[in-house]
This record gives structure tokens, C-alpha cells and sequence, in this order.
């Protein structure tokens, strides 16, 4: 046994001792995560490999093509990969190896060699034609490339091409964030997802369930669109992320069915079944999603005034189920043009059973209590149809028309009485809300060579409303109580035109601008007491993109844009939405947008993305509490801070063996909030968190693999809130079979249990503490099935609604 093995095995005695004092020991619990995931390579060291691996025909460096070293008696080889400059270096223990160079699959060299002293293999060359075998069709062999507006992460041919689902792809993609069941990019407040320019609408575990049925077979690249140009909507801080699908040429039908089974307290079952049809100048595209979960979240929280102490617990049993549908038709009319439906639709209920428990104390110190229990009946229904024409000139260029309409209804009646039936206060409220939208958007792409040039207007509006019912229960009989009632009508008119061009200079610079300018007219009408509130606003919002590419796999890119972010509607609605007897939530229809300017760098080499972001937000509106004197919580939402985040995220994918590849993530900010409303008490600090994700293929046909997943979130100062640290552990093992065409995986969330959330809220008059878990540790099963041509094509549809997500 060397000396380096003695120590690491001394070390690591030493770290697990120390873990088991002290579990809650961060520090302790990285120092060994590390250790595990490296001392297996240098625990057994002896002797020292090395080599360069060229470009037969052209003398260059030839990177990132693996070197194995293979024992006889031994499954698992030894391996690195080769740098920019096509060197490698490893260490093995002395004895008899095959050396084996490969890439993309493809083997160039297997060699038999003898180790017994440190070894200097000199250069190894790679006939050019069989490099270029594994190549992707477009050229670029690139894992990660760096556009003007967006990050591509071309996942065809790489180490996660086969045998993988879509959210283990954007579990490793830069700049990409999964959370249990929330998807955003880094920086951002949120990401719109599209399939090949298809947008997905669904949210939280339906949405994480259907990509999980998207196989990595089928995907070319995922574009994390950083910084929207300014043909985009405005509105929002969130970027896009664009799923391209393979496109190939083939006519006929094909499809794909999936089934999902998952325990958490309650179990949970997901199944759909998606079918595509391409004919001459038709396609046609259908897909059927079916969902039926239950879960039981649990939160409490603890309000101190300096005269009262309330102590809130909220357990709580929800139902869900429904089935969403989509329905895509296009068809090329002639050559150069091509007209296309989109429908989609979601009918669901959710029914909640609450069991509240509110405890109070007063200056009197007598503790009062309060159990209500809630039952709450969601029935949703909503339908969108968008068409679009789409026209190419002869002499380049084009235009696009874009007509959208949808519309939304949530019926949501709830009982609440008190479980002792004291205080005689049961009642029953009977919300409802109407939701519209249409868009009509004209898009031109003018023919001019020197630069591409976008003009482009677009129409928008939305209507809201809402009839709230307020009943008393009394020997079984209903009693209308007109006074706590509520009809609002929200009405938002939104017109907007834009310029947006790009220029490529030299192959080296890319540069993109835009201007929008949008102006916005607002009507709140409140019937029931008869008042109006209406103003109207306008603003110009540039944005601005650099990209220079000094190599294929090394640029630089530099953005600018301005957003606004409007409020959300269920936050301007001025009825009270009860969470039990005591405590309830009231709407404010006054209030404004927020306003943000965004600056970020980006910086790409090789397999490694670094990115600095700073984000100046005017005018946020924030959650404040109160407490009256009869200790009633009332929440509302109103104008508080201007905020000011800065920020460094970086990425790096590596591959220790062929079999076993990582991707490591890390996030670190600063923000500090600037006061607007006296109520609240500003912080500001340091935050980050790291994630960790390891892949491995079980057999040399990628059948087999299995992926483990940690995440950890240090203590985040914003606003006024601390959320303390929380991480989360997971692990998942698939498998395919029948040619690829069945796929199966098995999974587990949250394995410590650990992705529970403490947080604190301070305002001048009262501080908060809260607890929440969302019941995440979750075993989930499921299956994928392809069936029909696997060569067809995907419908390209580039139709995105924004005003969809104000809901």
C-alpha cells in the first residue's frame, strides 16, 4: 500500500468521524463528497502516461477524444480525454493495457502496451476521414457554442446523445436550474419552454413528467436563450429555452406513448401519448396528456408583534387530476409559403382538504385557538387557438403573421368551518374567474444582405374577471353576505413596435440591436362599489448583444436589455382569498410594474461557460403582512424596494473515464435592496449553490446508465426575507430495450429528505418565521414507448404567447 493510499484512507476515517458529530456540518459534507468523487484516482497512483493525439492529415491537435487504458481482467478502463492542445496524462498502476483512443462512439486505435515506468506515448494520429465519421452533419462538433443571444448546448453525438430523458439533458445543460418540480436559467425569474417553436404550457409536475418522456435520441441541441432580442415581449425577466428536435426528411407517421407512476405520501400517475403525421406538404402533430397525482405539503409559521405571538400549521391533502391536449396543422400552400393551426387545451380539478391550526397570544397572555378546516373545489378549463402565416420573398426575406386567442375559467367554491364549532363563523366562498387573451403580431424580415433587419408591431390584450360570493352556514342554510362580495373586471391593452437587426462581421463579431417600444392602458373597474381606476404608460426598451468568437470553442459575448414585469393578476384582484378563519388575502388594484435593466457577460472555453450578471430592479412589489387588533393576519401585496443583483455562475463538463462523465455548476450573488415602503426592513448579503451531477453508462451500448444529482443552497439574503440552506439528493437508472424503442427509468427525489425551506421575514412591526415542505421525496417509475417511422419529421411551429403566463 503506497503512501498517498494511506493517507486518504486515514483522511477519510477522519472526515466520516467527524460527519457523524457534527451531520449538520456543510463544510464536512463537501470535504467529503469531494474526497469520494476523487481519491479513487489518486489513492492507487504509480506510474505517469502521458501523449499528444494529433490530426493525421493536418498536423493539428485533435480534442476531446477519450484515452482508455484497458486491463484484461478489469470492466471498468482507465481514461482521460485530450485538451485543446490534444495532450492527455493519467496514472495507472504497472502492468499489461490496451490503449484504446475513441470519439463519438468511434474507435481509431487499440493498442497493446506494457507499463512499468512512467511512460511518454509521443504523438498518436487520427486519419482525418475517420474523424470526421463522428462529426455532427452541420459541422460543428462543439458540446457547448456560444451565440449572440443564447447558449447551445449540441447534446447530438455526445456522451448524453443515447438512452437519456429530457430532464437529465437540462439537469447538465449551462446555465439551466432544476429544483424539484421549478425550471429557470440562472439569473432569471423564469424560462419559457418551446419544442421546436412549440410552447409547452404546462407548469410544475406535469410539465417536469412530459419531458421526462422526451428521449435524448431524438433531441440535436437545447438553445438557453439568455437575452430575448427585441422581437420578444417585454414583459418578464425570464429567458427561453428552445428544445431542437432532429429534423429529417421522411414521410409517414410515427409517435410515441409514456406511463409515469409516482409515491409520495400519496401516488401519483401520468401517462400520455403524442402522434405525428407527414405527408407531401401536411404535417400534422397530436398529443394527449392524462394526470392524476395527490400529495400532502405541510407548512407553519411563527408572527411576533410586539403585542401579540401567532403560531400558524397548515397541513394539507391535494388532489389533482385532468387531461391537457395539443394539436398542431400545417401546410405549405406553395414553396415559399406555409400556413398553420395550433390548438391547446387543459380541464383539470383540484380539490384541497386544509386542516389549519392558528394559535394566538395578546398582551393578556391567554392563548387562543382556532382549527378550521377547508375544503376547496378547483375546476379549470382553458383553450387557446393560434394561427399563423408565413411567407418567404424570392429574393430573401419574408413575413410572418401571428393571431392568438385563449381563454381560461377557474370555478373554485370553498368551505371553511371551525373544527369545535365555537365561534360559530363557518361560511363559504365562491370565486370565479374569466381569463382571456388575443394577440396579433405582424413580423417582416427585410431582404437587405449588408444586415438583417426585423421590423415588426404587435397588438395585445387582456381581460380579467372575477365575481366573488361571501355565505354564511347556519342550520344548513346558505345566508349571502352582499357586503364582503366582489366583482372586479381588470382590462389591459398593450400596442408594440419593434425594430431588431443583426450583423456578422468577418465571422469573428456578431452583433445584434433592437428597440421596442410598447404602450400600455390599464382599467381596474371595481362593480361592486362602483370605482374605476385606470392609467396608462409607455417606455422604450433597448437591448443590445456581442458576441466574438476568438476560436470555435472559445467567445465572448456581451448583453444589455431592458424589461419590465407587470403585476400578476390574482395580485391586483381585490377579493380576499381566506387561508382559514384567521388569516386571508386581499388584492391591490393599484399596483404598478417593475422595471429592470440587465447587463451580463458570458465567456465560453471548450466545455467550461462562465457568466457575470448584474440586474437593477425599480419598483418591486413585495408580500406584507399585517396583524389587527383582533389578530387577524391580512397579506397583501405593495410597492416596497428597488433591488441590485450581481452574480458570477460558471459551468464545467468533464470526463474522468468514457463511461462516467460530470457536470458541475456554481452560483454566487450579492444583492442589496434599496426602501420604498417603511413597513419592511431591507437586507443584503452574500448567497450561491452548487450542484453536482454524475452520469455513468453501465455497458458499452448505453442501455444501461444511472445518474446521481446533489444540490445545495446556502443561506440567501433578498429583499427582506433569509431563506436558510436547504439542498436536495437524488438519483435516477434507466434502461432501454427493443432497439431502443422501449425506455424505462426508475427514480428517487429528495432522498435526505433534506429539500425542506426555513425562511424569515422582517418588516418595522413584525417578524416572521416560516417553515415549509412540499412532500418531494418521491419514487417514480416510468416507461416510454416509440412506435412507427423514426425518421420523421418534426413540425416547426414559432408561435409563443407570453400573456398567457399573467394567469
Amino acid at each position: 500500500m503506497t503512501h498517498e493510499t494511506e493517507f486518504f484512507i486515514a483522511y477519510f476515517v477522519s472526515l466520516v468521524n467527524k460527519l457523524m458529530r457534527d451531520a449538520g456540518s456543510m463544510r464536512t459534507f463537501i470535504k467529503l463528497f469531494i474526497f469520494i468523487h476523487f481519491s479513487v484516482m489518486l489513492s492507487a497512483q504509480e506510474y505517469n502516461i502521458t501523449g499528444r493525439v494529433l490530426n493525421e492529415q493536418t498536423q493539428e491537435p485533435s480534442e476531446f477524444v477519450n484515452v482508455l487504458l484497458v486491463k484484461n481482467d478489469s470492466i471498468n478502463p482507465q481514461g482521460t480525454i485530450t485538451n485543446e492542445k490534444g495532450i492527455f496524462s493519467l496514472r495507472v498502476k504497472e502492468g499489461n493495457y490496451i490503449l484504446r483512443l475513441e470519439q463519438f462512439g468511434q474507435r481509431f486505435l487499440n493498442r497493446e502496451i506494457s507499463i512499468t515506468e512512467d511512460t511518454d506515448l509521443g504523438d498518436l494520429f487520427i486519419e482525418q476521414s475517420i474523424l470526421l465519421e463522428g462529426v455532427v452533419a452541420e459541422g460543428s462538433t462543439s458540446l457547448i457554442k456560444q451565440k449572440a443571444d443564447r447558449l447551445v448546448f449540441n447534446i447530438e453525438n455526445s456522451f448524453w446523445s443515447e438512452g437519456r430523458n429530457l430532464i437529465e439533458i437540462l439537469e447538465v445543460t449551462p446555465l439551466i436550474n432544476i429544483y424539484g418540480e421549478n425550471l429557470s436559467i440562472i439569473g432569471k425569474s423564469g424560462a419559457g419552454i418551446v419544442v421546436n417553436g412549440k410552447p409547452i404550457n404546462l407548469k410544475g409536475s406535469a410539465l417536469i413528467d412530459y419531458l421526462r418522456s422526451l428521449q435524448s435520441e431524438n433531441v440535436r441541441a437545447i438553445e438557453v436563450i439568455t437575452s430575448p432580442s427585441a422581437k420578444g415581449n417585454a414583459q418578464g425577466n425570464g429567458g427561453g429555452i428552445n428544445i431542437i428536435m432532429k429534423q429529417k426528411p421522411a414521410e409517414g407517421w410515427n409517435g410515441d406513448a409514456f406511463l409515469s407512476y409516482k409515491q409520495r405520501a400519496h401516488a401519483s400517475v401520468t401517462s400520455g401519448i403524442t402522434f405525428n403525421y407527414v405527408k407531401n406538404k401536411l404535417k400534422v402533430s397530436a398529443n394527449v396528456f392524462a394526470y392524476q397525482s395527490e400529495y400532502s405539503p405541510y407548512q407553519s409559521s411563527t408572527s411576533q408583534t410586539e403585542t401579540q405571538l401567532i403560531n400558524n400549521e397548515v397541513s394539507k391533502d391535494i388532489k389533482n387530476k385532468g387531461l391537457a391536449y395539443f394539436l398542431s396543422f400545417n401546410y405549405k400552400i406553395r414553396e415559399n409559403t406555409t400556413f398553420g393551426l395550433v390548438a391547446q387545451g387543459d380541464n383539470g380539478f383540484t380539490n384541497t382538504k386544509e386542516n389549519s391550526i392558528y394559535k394566538y397570544k395578546q398582551e393578556d397572555n391567554n392563548v387562543n385557538k382556532n382549527s378550521t378546516l377547508s375544503d376547496k373545489n378547483n375546476t379549470l378549463g382553458s383553450i387557446s387557438l393560434n394561427a399563423f402565416y408565413r411567407h418567404k420573398f424570392k429574393k430573401g426575406g419574408g413575413f410572418n403573421l401571428l393571431s392568438a386567442y385563449s381563454k381560461r375559467k377557474n370555478d373554485m367554491p370553498t368551505t371553511f368551518y371551525s373544527e369545535n364549532r365555537v365561534d360559530n363563523t363557518t361560511f363559504k366562498t365562491s370565486p370565479f374567474e374569466g381569463f382571456t387573451v388575443s394577440v396579433h403580431q405582424l413580423g417582416i424580415e427585410l431582404p437587405w444582405k449588408w444586415m438583417k433587419i426585423e421590423p415588426g408591431i404587435r397588438y395585445a390584450f387582456i381581460e380579467n374577471s372575477s365575481d366573488f360570493k361571501f355565505f354564511t352556514e347556519e342550520n344548513n342554510t346558505l345566508n349571502e353576505i352582499f357586503d364582503k362580495a366582489n366583482y372586479f373586471i381588470y382590462k389591459e391593452k398593450t400596442i408594440a413596435a419593434y425594430l431588431a437587426t443583426q450583423k456578422e462581421i468577418a465571422e469573428k463579431w456578431t452583433i445584434q440591436a433592437g428597440l421596442r417600444y410598447e404602450n400600455t392602458y390599464v382599467q381596474g373597474e371595481n362593480k361592486t362599489i362602483q370605482a374605476i381606476n385606470e392609467y396608462e404608460y409607455d417606455d422604450f426598451f433597448p437591448s443590445l448583444n456581442i458576441l466574438y468568437n476568438f476560436t470555435k470553442s472559445k467567445s465572448i459575448s456581451l448583453h444589455y436589455n431592458k424589461r419590465i414585469t407587470r403585476p400578476n393578476l390574482n395580485h391586483l384582484n381585490p377579493y380576499r382569498k381566506y387561508d382559514n378563519l384567521k388569516s386571508y388575502f386581499v388584492g391591490n388594484p393599484y399596483l404598478e410594474p417593475t422595471f429592470m435593466h440587465n447587463f451580463g457577460i458570458n465567456y465560453l472555453r471548450n466545455k467550461y461557460t462562465i457568466s457575470i450578471y448584474y440586474q437593477k430592479q425599480k419598483d418591486i412589489n413585495s408580500l406584507i403582512s399585517k396583524v389587527d387588533d383582533n389578530s387577524n393576519t391580512i397579506k397583501t401585496f405593495e410597492k416596497a424596494f428597488n433591488q441590485y443583483n450581481f452574480g458570477i455562475n460558471a459551468n464545467y463538463h468533464f470526463s474522468l473515464f468514457n463511461f462516467w462523465s460530470t457536470a458541475l455548476s456554481a452560483d454566487v450573488w450579492y444583492s442589496e435592496s434599496e426602501i420604498i415602503n417603511p413597513a419592511l426592513k431591507p437586507l443584503k448579503g452574500y448567497s450561491g449553490y452548487l450542484f453536482m451531477s454524475n452520469s455513468f453508462n453501465l455497458d458499452e451500448d448505453k442501455i444501461y446508465q444511472f445518474q446521481i444529482n446533489y444540490y445545495q443552497f446556502f443561506t440567501a439574503k433578498q429583499k427582506n426575507i433569509i431563506t436558510k440552506p436547504h439542498s436536495n439528493l437524488s438519483a435516477r437508472l434507466t434502461a432501454s430495450f427493443f432497439n431502443k424503442r422501449l425506455y424505462a427509468y426508475v427514480e428517487m427525489n429528495d432522498i435526505l429528505k433534506s429539500a425542506e425551506t426555513n425562511a424569515e421575514y422582517y418588516q418595522t412591526n413584525l417578524q416572521k418565521k416560516t417553515f415549509s415542505y412540499e412532500d418531494s421525496r418521491a419514487f417514480t417509475i416510468g416507461l416510454s414507448y416509440k412506435f412507427g417511422n423514426e425518421k420523421l419529421k418534426e413540425t416547426q411551429n414559432d408561435i409563443s404567447v407570453e400573456e398567457e403566463g399573467r394567469k
